[in-house]
């Protein structure tokens, strides 16, 4: 599942409590804060996540779609394609 805004609020309360009641669920974060993301990350692991972090800034169009293509690439789950039309 991939989450964004991850590493602060309620982007990291969703990633630690999909972490601790779905711990299967393979989570991909993404956020603009590495340094925060990263400790999410490391909650969620420590509580059975399998987890992958990216640093991305949502608001930059080709930052997006080079980040999904990343994580088409390395997280082993299918993703939907992005509808990066709209």
């Amino acid at each position: 599942m991939q989450i964004t805004g991850s590493s602060t609020g309620i982007g990291r309360e969703v990633v630690l409590r999909l972490a601790k009641y779905h711990p299967t669920t393979i989570l991909v974060l993404w956020d603009f804060n590495a340094a925060e993301n990263k400790k999410t990350a490391e909650d969620a692991r420590a509580l059975g996540a399998k987890v992958f972090t990216y640093e991305v800034d949502v608001s930059d169009r080709k930052v997006v779609e080079e980040t999904a293509k990343k994580v088409s690439n390395k997280v082993p789950i299918h993703l939907s394609k992005l509808n990066l039309e709209e």
